[in-house]
């Protein structure tokens, strides 16, 4: 299929990519928002959004927080710019996985490489947190752990978030608990074993963008697209998932 063109010869062939639907797994796919789909001037106000996975309506996008909006602009392709500290996108209803086997993914671009609250559940019991070289997972009841990606340890990539450059993370839970980290085109670049993870065995999602609670500073960026499957997709497939979003936006990064 052709990304938002009409036939191979009408665009360039890095703009060609296949859409999710078109890939494995898709049934999974309960909570995906592709914000390349959204119209509008740029810098207007983003207070909706059309959950477009099998979660359906219940969690689409309904109402911000203080003034998220569209940038038409810094990409190559629609995003909603988080320029202040309380931009947040809410979903109708917070949505939680059926157990530990998971498959989240976000497309952004971080304004800069401080630690920030980019999602989480109805309150930040729930949360992923973004900085240069670490990202930080809370899960349920359990307490927060910290996922180093800015190492080669367990055989990853030392990997650094890079201020306005289009970065994709793909969070990783297997039905043990293990969490591994994915950047870009498959890059390994973290992996925290299941001890630290087991004991939250569900992951919440309501706010993109940052959480009413708490003290963390909220995402300051754009944020592209976001997915999440409600099952470990598995190596191969990941793969694919990852090397399509790329194309779509013009991640280059491999290593």
């Amino acid at each position: 299929m052709l990304g938002l063109g009409a036939s191979a010869t009408s665009i360039a062939s890095a703009n060609i990519y296949k859409e999710l639907s078109e890939l494995a797994n898709y049934a999974d796919l309960d909570i995906h928002f592709d914000f390349s789909l959204l119209s509008g001037a740029n810098a207007s106000e983003v207070t909706a959004a059309t959950n477009l996975g099998a979660g359906g309506a219940d969690f689409n996008i309904n109402s911000n927080t203080t003034d998220p909006v569209l940038d038409t602009v810094t990409l190559s392709r629609n995003s909603v710019l988080f320029n202040t500290a309380d931009d947040i996108l809410n979903m109708a209803n917070d949505y939680t996985t059926s157990g530990k086997a998971m498959t989240f993914f976000a497309v952004f671009q971080k304004a800069d490489t401080s630690n920030d609250l980019a999602f989480s559940g109805a309150s930040n019991a729930n949360s992923i947190k973004l900085e240069q070289d670490v990202a930080t997972m809370q899960l349920g009841s359990s307490s927060g752990f910290t996922v180093d990606h800015g190492t080669t340890g367990g055989s990853t990539v030392d990997y650094e978030i890079t201020a306005n450059t289009p970065t994709l993370f793909v969070f990783l839970r297997n039905a043990g608990g293990t969490v591994s980290i994915l950047a870009d085109h498959n890059i390994t670049i973290a992996v925290k074993g299941s001890g630290a993870a087991r004991a939250g065995a569900n992951f919440n999602l309501q706010h993109i963008g940052g959480t009413d609670a708490g003290s963390i500073s909220d995402f300051l960026g754009n944020i592209c697209e976001v997915g999440l499957y409600d099952t470990n997709i598995s190596t191969a497939n990941i793969e694919i998932l990852m090397e399509e979003l790329c194309t779509k936006w013009g991640i280059n990064r491999r290593a």
